[in-house]
């Protein structure tokens, strides 16, 4: 990919995310603690280090932004439990503030912040090689200047993909290969764990950006903020644990084994 090429692709991407930061409204404290009480997640001052690290060493972009390279700081904050059997869940607020050298009028330093909402869950029975499932947008057509930047996105993406060799393909499966890319160190471990059957549960779960390795699985909603933005703070966050739960049992079923218990009963 050219230095151009890279340059807009990046700029691209920057838009998109300033698209769907404009359209996010922060949710007020009171706001939040409602919210928590009615989904039963308990408030944690903070997680155990180890885990921190590795939620936040998973959640790292398989792309870095090479616009920011100089100093990267990330941080969990809104950290909560989930009463549920049989895991440990976490919903987290996985915050980064970055600051870099960015070409704006002539060279000039920026630092800006991101937050993205993860549901973080810890199942021993799991067991997964380390990978990352990138949802490759949708493109509409009509959609105009979004639709232009998503396809730039997608573009910059899978370059840097294939340049960093990591991209896991699905050959005989091309209708998987558009909704995501597939991104591991271990592209032959997660070819194999990726088999036909949760390929074809993963295709019906739009938008989810998921993270693994072992024993630790990651689930985010980058597209939800646009997707459904008149959602309240706890319809969101009950459809990120419902995400999460569906992403789990695609992973961890087996024949004849109970389904996990659904977010919404455990208010019944």
């Amino acid at each position: 990919m050219s230095g151009t090429t890279a340059m807009i692709a990046v700029a691209a991407v920057l838009a998109l995310m300033a698209f769907i930061a404009a359209r996010r409204r922060t949710p007020q404290r009171s706001e939040w603690d409602t919210a928590a009480a009615a989904l039963r997640l308990e408030p944690v001052a903070a997680l155990d280090p180890a885990l921190t690290a590795a939620i936040i060493s998973l959640h790292r972009p398989p792309v870095p932004d090479t616009a920011y390279e100089q100093k990267q700081t990330w941080t969990l904050t809104r950290v909560y439990r989930h009463p549920e059997t049989g895991a440990s869940w976490y919903s987290v607020t996985v915050h980064l503030e970055q600051t870099g050298e960015i070409w704006q009028h002539g060279r000039t330093m920026r630092t800006e912040s991101r937050e993205t909402r993860v549901v973080a869950v810890v199942a021993e029975t799991l067991q997964a090689p380390r990978m990352q499932l990138v949802p490759r947008a949708g493109v509409d057509p009509a959609g105009g200047a979004l639709a232009a930047i998503v396809e730039a996105a997608n573009a910059m993406t899978d370059a840097a993909a294939e340049h960093k060799g990591d991209r896991v393909e699905f050959a005989d499966d091309p209708a998987f290969d558009r909704r995501y890319l597939v991104l591991s160190p271990q592209p032959l471990p997660a070819r194999t764990f990726l088999d036909a059957r949760r390929r074809r549960e993963l295709a019906g779960l739009e938008g989810l950006q998921v993270s693994v390795e072992g024993s630790l699985l990651l689930v985010s909603s980058p597209t939800d903020p646009i997707r459904n933005r008149g959602r309240s703070l706890e319809e969101s966050l009950r459809a990120e644990l419902e995400h999460a739960r569906r992403v789990l049992a695609v992973f961890t079923h087996r024949e004849g084994s109970r389904t996990p218990m659904r977010v919404a009963d455990a208010h019944q």
